[in-house]
């Protein structure tokens, strides 16, 4: 059973088969705002049970974490779990194959040819507790070969123009979006960030944390992005200078969903969308509490706002 699912300009076939297509109006409801009629796409995601088990694939004599996502590197994975995927009609695997292990299950992915799978061992009595995070994870790569990628951040459209709210988890960043009522929330956990048409643009994402009646519509075009904050909690707002060298290193590193498993063309990309961005538009820390009025703060209209030079 398929979904058709549409991020940003791309558009991504998911493939449920055999026993997995029980879980498919779980993820039918989840992407719901984002699903569109079944079409020529972008890339293509196969799901299904195997009877492989991924928990012993190794790194020369030490296992990989059971509990955590794992990079598995591509020589030892083209000549274990590799080989066995040449005898299925999955995908075939080269040397640009990319792969990444969360408990039980194994995702696969072909950059040259946009298809990828997820192997879910039949023998773990929980086969589905991956399937969320993978996916998140090859779509990440998805956007990452057209130089897109998910923001760990608040992302807002006030009339033409969008922001983002970086932060770790905790920082405030729903407090932020929620201090912006007359904004449209695009998400305040994870929008997605696109160069179009020479500018960077943000849209929403399925993957976030909004109250139940906040989910965002598409929004094809996306909002250009105007300005970058990164969130600090204090007793009064205001913002503090950042530089575009801070700014960019802080960015990449701590606030791309999955930055370490993207193929290195896709991290070339954001490399370069990250350094633009961080020279060309505006940056700063935004310090902020409860009752502030944040547009007001990062348009210098407010009583505490600081300009970031």
């Amino acid at each position: 059973m398929k979904l058709t699912l549409q991020l940003a300009h791309l558009t991504v076939c998911l493939d449920f088969i055999g026993a997995l297509e029980a879980v498919v109006p779980f993820y039918a409801h989840l992407y719901r705002k984002f699903l569109i009629p079944p079409q020529g796409t972008d890339a293509r995601i196969r799901i299904r049970l195997t009877g492989a088990d991924f928990s012993g694939l190794s790194v020369g004599k030490e296992p990989l974490g059971p509990d955590a996502e794992t990079p598995v590197p591509r020589d030892r994975f083209l000549d274990g779990v590799g080989r066995w995927l040449e005898n299925t009609d999955d995908l075939s695997v080269d040397s640009q194959t990319i792969t990444a292990r969360l408990l039980n299950g194994l995702s696969v992915y072909c950059p040259e040819k946009r298809q990828g799978c997820i192997l879910l061992s039949d023998r773990d009595r929980r086969p589905n507790r991956p399937i969320y995070h993978l996916i998140w994870l090859l779509l990440a790569q998805i956007l990452g070969d057209d130089g897109g990628c998910f923001v760990h951040a608040a992302g807002i459209a006030v009339d033409d123009g969008g922001y983002l709210f970086l932060g770790e988890s905790g920082a405030g960043k729903s407090t932020v979006a929620a201090l912006c009522p007359e904004s449209r929330v695009l998400s305040d956990e994870s929008p997605i960030l696109f160069e179009r048409e020479g500018f960077a643009r943000i849209f929403p994402s399925p993957f976030h944390q909004l109250q139940v009646g906040q989910n965002p519509e598409p929004f094809p075009r996306g909002a250009p992005l105007k300005g970058v904050y990164f969130l600090i909690r204090d007793r009064r707002a205001f913002l503090e200078p950042v530089s575009p060298r801070a700014a960019f290193s802080m960015a990449l590193t701590r606030h791309v969903h999955y930055f370490q498993f993207l193929s290195e063309p896709a991290r070339v990309k954001l490399f370069d969308l990250f350094y633009d961005i961080c020279h060309r538009i505006s940056v700063a820390y935004l310090h902020f509490s409860r009752d502030t009025d944040i547009l007001s703060v990062i348009t210098g209209e407010g009583e505490h706002a600081e300009s970031n030079g």
